[in-house]
């Protein structure tokens, strides 16, 4: 089978319908991209969403467009895949069933790039936030470090008010999304939504633009609305390189007295003696909590989230990461 370029050419609509595509070398020959194709989705506003597992496809390019991922087990694979400027690469979020995730940005691909301008954005795609439908009754974060009361949402690190049990998932391998903050006081608050999951299987990362896992802000300015928890993102790769990148899973800010939610967690595992011999890459990685002023000047912060890495080599006096470091062992 003839491997070609195939061009989306839709608006909103789904990967899987032919009608999106064309394939301009062969317009007879337009289908959905198959094994060795090369996808590229570039219209200006346009919205692809992806379902089900890709072959392995030759390229991916996302650009002045966004791609949306659904589903759990939905995986993008490809040789290359690129998030150039303008390019959103993101999954459908948030989600209420407390005990399974339903949607992550899921990759397989030998060599990652992501450019300046381009990001793979899931803020406030985990686990809702908790909704008020009785004054007076604070409605819970869905996801199992969603807040009780009006105490913040806790993930990699506990939101202020909560124990250490109300954290969860691995430092190794984080493959879990954020826990929502809780509904506030008065009726029809609600609290923000955790950050979303990120998982990255590659050999080669560069992380020029951002990879955003944070939770969401309280979307009510009432009484005691909590933010989000921060997401998690997942690297596996042989080799990071990036100029000016980020990767964060901070937590949402809370609204009206809410309590400070807790950061997500990172984990970057990599091949240590190819990175050894790469550069010093230039990315800031954060999981940061978020911070409440109560009355009288008492703040109500949550907990810093994890960040892994196999060994010592990325950090440096000029590249300050904020986070709990979990080395091995």
């Amino acid at each position: 089978v003839r491997a070609d370029t195939l061009t989306w050419t839709g608006m909103t609509g789904d990967w899987a319908a032919v009608e999106n595509w064309t394939n301009w070398a062969s317009p007879e020959d337009t289908r959905v991209p198959a094994d060795g194709d090369d996808a590229v989705i570039s219209q200006a506003g346009a919205l692809a969403i992806l379902s089900a597992p890709t072959p392995w496809l030759g390229s991916v390019t996302v650009s002045n467009a966004t791609l949306t991922m659904s589903n759990w087990d939905t995986l993008l694979s490809a040789t290359n895949v690129t998030i150039a400027s303008g390019g959103v690469l993101t999954c459908y979020g948030p989600f209420t069933n407390g005990t399974f995730a339903t949607n992550r940005v899921n990759l397989l691909c030998s060599n990652l790039l992501i450019e300046a301008g381009g990001a793979i954005d899931v803020n406030g795609k985990g686990w809702a936030g908790g909704l008020t439908l009785v004054q007076g009754v604070y409605k819970q974060g869905h996801g199992p470090g969603g807040c009780r009361l009006y105490f913040g949402a806790s993930y990699g690190g506990a939101g202020y008010g909560q124990s250490p049990t109300s954290l969860y998932g691995s430092v190794t391998a984080p493959l879990d999304p954020g826990s929502g903050g809780n509904g506030g006081n008065y009726t029809n608050q609600y609290g923000g939504a955790g950050g979303g999951a990120v998982c990255i299987s590659a050999v080669q990362v560069v992380i020029n633009g951002s990879i955003n896992a944070g939770g969401s802000n309280g979307l009510s300015n009432g009484s005691h609305v909590g933010g989000g928890s921060g997401g998690g993102v997942y690297i596996a790769c042989s080799t990071l390189a990036g100029t000016n990148g980020t990767v964060t899973a901070n937590a949402g800010e809370p609204k009206g007295l809410g309590k400070g939610s807790g950061g997500g967690r990172i984990a970057v595992v990599y091949d240590l003696v190819a990175q050894a011999a790469m550069p010093l890459p230039s990315i800031r990685f954060a999981a940061a909590p978020s911070l409440s002023g109560g009355s009288g000047g008492i703040y109500t912060p949550g907990d810093i989230g994890t960040l892994y890495f196999p060994d010592s080599q990325l950090f440096s006096p000029t590249n300050l990461f904020t986070g709990q470091w979990c080395a091995p062992g």
